[in-house]
């Protein structure tokens, strides 16, 4: 204590210089969740490990494939969404409508496409024929399908919404 005592009050306040002009970093500043580590590692891997998120089409509205006219997207998603209908959208300007989270299953279709098999669906015999890769193919989220409720046929209402894309779209 007597140390102290002698010391100027002036030694004992200020910071050191050193310090402050180092820490140029700004805080983080979020709410606390109980998961916060599981939250923050599962985001990290959806950007870095992901082989879709390279391919998405970013914004919250596209262009119509024909009149060129905006359409406004309100839903957000992530790889591992459940009822999303997606667009997917080739080099050469066609669409092609869809329901579930297919995006990665379609670019391995086009990549192992052999003929009357479970890999010759629309969008690969296409990709193909027209000598596009996997790499071109570029998609986007139309919409998201909340699970019903008050109970009902969950697969019918994505049908019906799958259906009203693709008249939208004209694909």
């Amino acid at each position: 204590m007597e140390e102290v005592a002698l010391l100027k009050r002036e030694d004992l306040l200020p910071a050191n210089e050193s310090v402050k002009k180092s820490n140029k970093r700004v805080p983080f500043v979020s709410k606390y969740v109980k998961h916060m580590h599981q939250k923050e590692n599962k985001q990290r891997s959806l950007f870095l490990n992901c082989v879709c998120c390279a391919s998405i089409i970013k914004g919250d509205s596209i262009d119509h494939p024909t009149q060129g006219t905006k359409i406004k997207l309100h839903d957000y998603a992530t790889c591992d969404s459940k009822g999303v209908i997606y667009m997917l959208k080739c080099p050469c300007g066609l669409v092609y409508v869809g329901q579930t989270a297919r995006i990665k299953e379609h670019k391995g279709d086009i990549c192992n496409l052999k003929q009357d098999t479970y890999t010759d669906t629309a969008v690969s015999r296409h990709f193909n024929t027209v000598k596009h890769t996997h790499g071109q193919l570029q998609w986007s989220v139309l919409a998201v399908v909340q699970p019903l409720s008050r109970g009902g046929n969950f697969k019918q209402k994505m049908l019906q919404r799958e259906v009203n894309w693709i008249l939208k779209l004209n694909s």
